[in-house]
């Protein structure tokens, strides 16, 4: 025996060596095994542009894939961003390659995503489940106070421009530029990508397609600044920058967060049907409980001399009360899903409009749940539990197809809530065609709906007043008389204040709800996120309720109930007289 324990030894050190070398070959089960080529496949990535983007931004990214391989193939372009904050999830695009064939596809992120100093995720080529390609996604970010400046022209009149930049000391915000080429003007839209600033020049203008020119169009009128670089002197150019940069609403468009967008997804999910049950009814029935399962036991008990009964009562008394409140739950919630859908339509000149949404569904059944959204809007799930590591959370992916999005949660938690966030661009809204002069301290005139929504509880805002129209349809006109009375700040909470009050719906003001009400919470939303307030304006607009939908969803594959409530602002223009804003 003594002569055969050094045989074991080696026999032993070679089963280790053989199953080291085994699973560095080939990997442990689940284990990442990183490839950044392939001999088929290969992809480019452009994070925003020329890979800078603002952190507080919606970042254009494209993925251009090219099939080197001796024949055709199909897949998927995957965004693996499961780790990153609450937006974070897996975004996929399908696509079918012929041989040597080229393909670019197109994704719209959040900056907050993404991380400069490290892989703030992967861009992979998914295979039949296998990914032969496998890429780490950096780009380099900056605050959202950066005034970002295009320039696109020839490479001597972006030297020429950047050696010319005024010094920092001398600019309201940070100056950035960036060198564009053509390609890097979107087709869709340029309103979220936080471009502040676009130099052109005659001959790079030329190149720009009609629907690029559109959307520099609809960018400008939303308050980007577009300069030609041609007969202009540098300080021309960069006094214009500057004077645009020093504009009050400006500096309010940079203030704003992103995290108005996690705030829709928690507002949606707090649907109607899952509102807590009265207190004091609640309050009443636990102390009911607590008397019988208590002093009332004992004293019956002690009464019939069967005191070590209540080894036995007790615990089925909290069995029978336990199963009543989940059968009572089970009754008031049902079987069936529960979707809620929560808009927020920002109308802006000339039809076009800025959609945000949240949507939250419940589950009543652990498992599997499939969210589609039909005509491409970007859409983003919305983690529960987005920086801890230790709490269960549904796996979501995204994937984009002709004329349809959907988002897949897997592995959903039974009576949970999965929320995703909803944005879009419209070019045909319509418009509130107004016909409204200042004078004698008041705001007189007409305006009229011109978009497709039925609103309720309409009311015309103008600095502190508010006027209250109760239906406003599409194609009507209303009067329109207002005395002039300048918003004035306060340090009291928004949702308190009489103001707040009474841009509320007539059947939200009413209520007495345990906490703030869908409807405060969206007035709130917009308030504190500078929507209405400008330093030296007065702001006029427009807010109406309606429980029309500016996108469509459903749930697939279950039977559901739904929930809708839309938000409907537009600011109002009139014609200036002598006001008094002081």
């Amino acid at each position: 025996m003594i002569k055969r324990r050094p045989a074991r030894r080696k026999l032993l050190t070679f089963a280790i060596i053989a199953l080291c070398t085994f699973f560095s070959g080939w990997g442990l089960p689940g284990a990442f095994v990183y490839a950044d080529t392939s001999p088929s496949i290969t992809i480019k990535t452009t994070v925003g542009f020329n890979g800078e983007y603002k952190w507080n931004s919606l970042v254009p990214l494209s993925v251009t894939v090219t099939n080197q391989g001796a024949s055709g193939v199909e897949g998927n372009i995957q965004l693996d961003l499961n780790g990153q904050g609450p937006f974070g999830g897996i975004y996929s695009q399908h696509l079918s390659l012929a041989k040597g064939e080229t393909k670019t596809v197109h994704f719209t992120i959040f900056g907050q995503l993404l991380d400069g100093k490290q892989a703030a995720g992967y861009v992979e080529w998914v295979d039949n489940n296998h990914t032969p390609v496998k890429q780490p996604l950096i780009a380099t970010g900056m605050s959202e106070g950066t005034t970002m400046v295009g320039i696109l022209s020839d490479d001597a009149t972006f030297a020429r421009l950047l050696q010319s930049q005024p010094p920092e000391k001398n600019q309201p915000f940070p100056l950035h530029l960036t060198a564009l080429h053509p390609n890097d003007i979107p087709a869709d839209s340029l309103i979220t990508s936080q471009l502040d600033v676009l130099l052109v020049s005659v001959n790079q203008e030329a190149k720009l397609s009609p629907a690029q020119k559109l959307t520099i169009r609809n960018w400008t009128a939303d308050g980007g600044l577009y300069l030609s670089v041609d007969g202009k002197s540098n300080s021309q150019i960069w006094d214009a920058v500057s004077k645009k940069e020093r504009d009050p609403s400006v500096a309010n468009a940079k203030g704003r967060s992103l995290g108005q967008y996690q705030q829709l997804g928690d507002i949606a999910a707090q649907i109607p049907a899952l509102r807590l049950p009265n207190i004091p009814n609640a309050a009443l029935f636990f102390l009911c409980y607590i008397l019988v399962v208590g002093p009332l036991t004992y004293y019956v008990m002690k009464k019939r001399n069967r005191r070590e009964w209540n080894w036995l009562v007790i615990p089925l008394v909290s069995l029978i009360v336990s199963y009543g409140i989940y059968g009572y739950g089970k009754w008031k919630h049902g079987d069936s899903v529960i979707l809620q859908n929560i808009s927020v339509v920002d109308i802006k000149n000339g039809g076009r409009a800025d959609v945000l949404g949240g949507t939250a569904f419940f589950a009543p059944h652990g498992g599997d749940y499939q969210l589609r959204f039909t005509g491409s809007p970007n859409v983003f799930p919305i983690r529960n539990n987005p920086y801890r590591e230790d709490t269960y959370d549904s796996l979501a992916t995204v994937s984009t197809g002709p004329g349809q999005t959907n988002i897949q949660f897997n592995n959903t938690a039974f009576w949970s809530l999965q929320k995703s966030f909803v944005y879009r661009h419209l070019q045909d809204a319509g418009q509130f065609k107004t016909s409204l002069v200042e004078q004698n301290q008041r705001l007189t005139g007409t305006v009229q709906n011109q978009t497709a929504y039925t609103l309720h509880d309409v009311k015309i805002v103008c600095g502190q007043s508010v006027q209250s129209i109760p239906k406003l349809d599409p194609g009507s006109v209303v009067q329109v008389n207002l005395p002039i009375q300048p918003f004035q700040p306060t340090d009291q909470a928004f949702t308190r204040t009489p103001f707040a009050r009474s841009l509320l719906p007539e059947n939200a003001a009413e209520k007495k709800e345990a906490g703030p009400s869908r409807e405060e919470k969206l007035l709130e939303m917009l308030f504190n996120n500078g929507t209405n307030l400008e330093a030296n304006k007065l702001p006029i607009y427009l807010l109406g309720w309606t429980d029309q939908q500016p996108f469509k969803n459903k749930i697939m594959n279950q039977p559901y109930t739904t929930f809708q409530l839309t938000l409907v602002k537009a600011s109002l223009g009139y014609t200036e007289g002598t006001v008094d804003t002081k």
